[in-house]
Formats: structure tokens, C-alpha cells, sequence
């Protein structure tokens, strides 16, 4: 409407939009009263094909939301020690910084001094921090229908709709990808699997992290 309807508008009787919408709203109208039963099982198949969407939907309907930073927490074994569980801390964080996409790690063990926070000591969280600038991560080869054409020839696809390279995933960066000639590039989740870690990598803000207080506040924590 802001497109087309700007200006004099011509009278409803001389307008051509209007007299097309009126002509094609009569055919329509007019196949639907000849056949008012067909009509009427197709709407109640059309409402009954939602219902097997509906019942697989669950009680919540939430995406999971890119936050932009990641929370890495591992959990090792509950009788863990106090020096071998910072020994850890320190090897994870050191590993996780070598990305180039990481700015910043930090990390804590053992639990705040509040009730809000129940971790135990085998708990490990660390933030990760990305690079908010996606154009600065690293990227990853797309194969076109014209990668093996000359370069002045496949300029003008590759500079518009179909570049031949992107920035790889928060996926991707967590758990590495392997690329058509079966190289494997390692993720997060890869250079700290260590014997004896379960890895996990939700969002801080999704799980309610506790790395952002006061390290006064904080049991252990190590940055």
C-alpha cells in the first residue's frame, strides 16, 4: 500500500487494482457456493493436519538463542581435589584462549558464598568470551557451481549472492567441522577433552552463570 497507493487515487469504479481483486475475490466466491460441502472438508482437513504439530510441540516453545558468548562447564569426579580441580581450571582456560575467536576466558571452581549457587567443587564454569565482530572469526570454504570457473568470470557471483567463503558457527567453533577433502579442524569441545570431563557448552545467561560476581564473593575462582 505505501508503493502503490500514493498520489491520485482514481475512483473505486476505475481502479484497475481494485476491479482485479474484485474479479478474482467473485471467481473464488462463486466456485466455494457451487461446492459448500467440498469446501467444508477441505478446511476441516487443512485445521486437522495442525494437530500432529501441535501435540509434538511440548509445553514450551523456545529456541535457543545465540547470546553471543559461550559457558563452558565440565564436571569431573565428585572427590576431585581442591589443588587438581585448579590444575584443570587453568589448562582448560589456557587451551580455550589459543582461538583465535576468544577474547577473553574466565573461569571459576567450588561455589559462591550464597544459596543461589549449589555447584560443587567438581563443577567447573568458565565464560567465554567471543569476538563480536563475526567478519573477524574464521572462515570456511563453500563450494559453488562456479568455484572452478576463471576469476574475472565467477567475480560477479561470488561479490553479490553466493559468496565462496562465510565465518564458521558458534557450532562449528565448539565442535570443530571437517572439510570436503576429509581435513578435520578440531573445536572447544576437542583440545579440552580430557579423560575424566563431561563437556557441556550452554549459554551464560540461559544457564545463570555465577562467574560475573564479585570474586570476594567466590569460593575459588581463577581468571
Amino acid at each position: 500500500m505505501v508503493y502503490l497507493i500514493r498520489g491520485k487515487v482514481p475512483v473505486e469504479e476505475r481502479n484497475p487494482i481494485n476491479r482485479l481483486s474484485q474479479r478474482v475475490y467473485n471467481f473464488c466466491f462463486q466456485r466455494v457456493m457451487r461446492r459448500p460441502k467440498t469446501t467444508l472438508v477441505v478446511v476441516l482437513l487443512v485445521g486437522a493436519s495442525a494437530l500432529y504439530p501441535m501435540f509434538r510441540l511440548g509445553s514450551e516453545f523456545m529456541p535457543p538463542l545465540d547470546e553471543g558468548d559461550l559457558l563452558y562447564m565440565p564436571t569431573t569426579d565428585p572427590s576431585i581435589s581442591v589443588t587438581k580441580s585448579k590444575e584443570l581450571l587453568q589448562q582448560t582456560d589456557k587451551l580455550i584462549k589459543t582461538f583465535p575467536e576468544v577474547v577473553s576466558v574466565h573461569g571459576k571452581i567450588g561455589r559462591a558464598e550464597t544459596a543461589t549457587d549449589p555447584a560443587p567443587l567438581s563443577m567447573i564454569e568458565t565464560v567465554v568470551r567471543l569476538e563480536p565482530d563475526h567478519d573477524k572469526w574464521r572462515r570456511r570454504g563453500i563450494p559453488r557451481f562456479f568455484s572452478r570457473w576463471p576469476g574475472w568470470l565467477k567475480a560477479p557471483f561470488e561479490k553479490t549472492f553466493w559468496p565462496e567463503a562465510r565465518p564458521i558457527t558458534t557450532e562449528e567453533l565448539v565442535f570443530g567441522w571437517t572439510e570436503p577433502d576429509g581435513r578435520r579442524e578440531p573445536g572447544l569441545n576437542d583440545v579440552v577433552n580430557f579423560p575424566g570431563l563431561a563437556n557441556a557448552w550452554p549459554f551464560p545467561s540461559r544457564t545463570g552463570s555465577t562467574c560475573s560476581r564479585p570474586a570476594s564473593r567466590r569460593r575459588s575462582a581463577l581468571r
